[in-house]
């Protein structure tokens, strides 16, 4: 019987729709295609990232999970400090490793221990390789891959009407959106659809039927390249500047620094408003140039395939180096207990089903996943002889809302009933409570088993806001029961 072939990846955590994350999905669903099996080591892990992995790709977190294989074909690290925390408790061995460097800022992305022995950094752009350049031997090998492309969006630009439509509807794409952008938007309000997507406003996964319904999109990072191939309008601009609109001048350096907006000056949200109303006719004119680019230089399959036998064609590590023994090893442990609680905090929670099925509520009948505030999470359970389910979306006061439910394939409205929330808005339920709890009758349908698909969003709330609230619902219960005197 042929054994299978593993890949072990590294990276910080696996939660969100961020570059690092989505970066570490991708290259493990390329993994997957070339027959591997992937196991992915982070501090932290949840949905809504995930609902996106694939039968053949496992994660764990390093702290709280053991790491059962020990044997890898090849060892991808990313974010050098879950390298060194695995390094200093398994007897790794690997035939083949490469070393993935995405920012020339973030500690996190410094050049790990091993570096000698990887077969090549790849670098996520020029600007990211000339730093990893003068931190590594003239032996390591440097390679560029840049944020690339998948299929589905030179599919999809072909459906995209794009620079056809007049200029209405804007997205604006960051997990740091700075003053003036939101300033911008303010100012465009009463003439323009303008939203505001990423951490902190609307969470969802950007994909290429999303970008689909915008007419602009401003932004910086991985999502450009994407604009590039689909015909989408982009306005490269973010908490670090950029250049704005694409043009001949500015395209080569823009793209040298991974459209991260280095290398270019900051605006005021009124300059802001004039390049982007003045400048979106002209910006037109270099689209179908910039979806020539992306098709030669940003195909995801095809620049990947090229890693890949480049990778295979480089000889086999023959014994992997111990790097961390005796009170080093134990130093790097703790390093990693320390770090892993900085990477989690507050907005990291559990959910958890209950399912009575003629014995109430008990933990033997339940089940807790990973959530993260902020995010519309996605959960099915099959439900066998389940007479009523309570569902706890988190455990700390927050406000949550049931953004979709449904029983056997068939939505259900107002399905579950938010049991102890001070009051619901709009579908929205507000919990005062560390045990929010939503309660739901499980219809019988012919004695078969009862297929639910719900789809959540909850946002924690600061102790401040929650200290507030608290307050002014003790003062509105104490003038309730005033007039009932």
């Amino acid at each position: 019987m042929e054994q299978s072939k593993k890949v072990l990846m590294t990276n910080l955590y696996f939660q969100k729709y961020t570059g690092s994350e989505l970066h570490t999905l991708e290259f493990a669903h390329l993994f997957r295609e070339k027959g591997y099996e992937v196991v992915i080591v982070v501090y932290k892990k949840s949905y809504p990232l995930l609902q996106e992995v694939e039968e053949g790709v496992t994660v764990i977190e390093c702290q709280n999970e053991v790491l059962k294989d020990m044997e890898y074909d090849i060892i991808f690290v990313q974010h050098f400090p879950i390298f060194d925390y695995l390094t200093s408790r398994y007897p790794l061995k690997y035939k083949r490793m490469i070393v993935s460097k995405l920012s020339v800022t973030e500690a996190v992305e410094s050049l790990p221990v091993c570096i000698d022995e990887a077969a090549f950094v790849l670098c996520v752009s020029p600007e990211c390789a000339d730093l990893a350049a003068r931190q590594v031997s003239e032996e390591t090998k440097i390679k560029v891959f840049q944020n690339c492309v998948e299929a589905e969006y030179f599919e999809s630009c072909g459906d995209y009407a794009g620079y056809k439509r007049e200029l209405d509807k804007i997205a604006i794409i960051s997990n740091h959106i700075p003053n003036e952008l939101l300033e911008l938007k303010e100012k465009m309000g009463g003439y323009y659809q303008v939203d505001l997507i990423g951490m902190g406003h609307q969470t969802v996964q950007v994909d290429a039927e999303f970008l689909m319904q915008y007419d602009l999109v401003i932004t910086i990072g991985r999502t450009v390249p994407r604009c590039l191939a689909m015909g989408v309008p982009v306005y490269v601009y973010d908490y670090m500047g950029g250049p704005g609109y694409l043009t001949e001048e500015n395209f080569s350096l823009a793209e040298r620094n991974n459209f991260s907006g280095r290398g270019f000056d900051c605006k005021t949200s009124d300059e802001l408003l004039e390049e982007i109303t003045k400048g979106y006719g002209p910006a037109g004119e270099w689209l179908s140039l910039w979806q020539k680019i992306a098709a030669v230089d940003y195909q995801y399959s095809e620049r990947f395939d090229e890693m890949y036998e480049e990778l295979m064609a480089t000889p086999e590590l023959k014994e992997s180096r111990i790097y961390y023994t005796g009170m080093e090893a134990e130093r790097i442990k703790f390093y990693s207990n320390v770090t892993s609680q900085i990477v989690g905090g507050r907005e990291n929670q559990d959910s958890k089903c209950y399912y009575d099925i003629g014995h109430g509520f008990t933990e033997e009948d339940s089940e807790t996943w990973p959530g993260i505030s902020g995010y519309r999470i996605q959960k099915s359970w099959l439900l066998e002889n389940a007479k009523m389910i309570r569902f706890d979306p988190c455990s700390t006061a927050c406000w949550c809302e049931i953004c979709s439910l449904k029983i056997n394939g068939k939505s259900v409205e107002h399905g579950m009933k938010a049991s102890n929330a001070v009051f619901t808005e709009r579908g929205r339920s507000l919990f005062l409570t560390d045990d929010p709890q939503y309660l739901m009758d499980i219809p019988e349908l012919d004695g078969g088993p009862v297929w639910l698909e719900l789809e959540y969003r909850f946002d924690i709330l600061s102790e401040n806001t929650e200290r507030e609230l608290y307050q002014q619902r003790i003062r509105e219960l104490e003038e309730n029961q005033h007039h009932l005197v």
